[in-house]
């Protein structure tokens, strides 16, 4: 969050949220209400102001990074030491645990999987076409995205052929 306000002073929650399905959205997305309860902790931490705003419309509140949020930012950037907590994930976790259930559960878990993946992709693929412009250090997080997006589609695939073979 201190990262996208950095990026353009006087947020409302809305136009973060649209910020975050334009940029970062490939890899964390908040819940609309999280969106709200991370801006108040930042808020109340001081690294985030916030001002009321009457334009067109209704009263919105307007986020800005504080002196103290650059600098809470500047030392996560800074910082080299990654927080690698085993994923958590659900598909996996239904498809470790599906032999048990009723045949086909597998390959049915995969398909919808499938197809999920299959449109993240393409809404990462049209984001990426959307930025002509951007230099390839702005793109290296997508393109990350974009290549473990379609290794996903070709394990998908593989993983299909198996269970078929296996009868699921």
């Amino acid at each position: 969050m201190l990262g996208l306000l950095n990026a353009q002073a006087s947020q409302s929650g809305y136009d973060l949220l649209k910020r975050v399905e334009s940029s970062v959205g490939y890899m964390w997305a908040p819940a609309k209400s999280g969106l709200y309860t991370v801006l108040g902790r930042l808020e109340a931490g001081g690294l985030v102001s916030s001002q009321t705003a009457k334009e067109r419309g209704p009263t919105k509140e307007l986020y800005s990074l504080t002196g103290a949020g650059r600098e809470a930012l500047h030392a996560w950037l800074s910082d080299p030491t990654l927080e690698l907590t085993p994923p958590r994930d659900p598909f996996l976790l239904k498809l470790f645990f599906a032999r048990r259930a009723a045949p086909g559960a597998a390959a049915e878990l995969v398909v919808a999987y499938r197809e999920h993946v299959a449109r993240l992709l393409t809404a990462w693929e049209q984001q990426e076409e959307a930025e002509p412009e951007a230099s390839p250090l702005d793109l290296i997080s997508l393109r990350f995205a974009l290549l473990r997006g379609r290794a996903t589609l070709a394990w998908c695939d593989e993983t299909l052929e198996i269970l078929g073979q296996a009868g699921s």
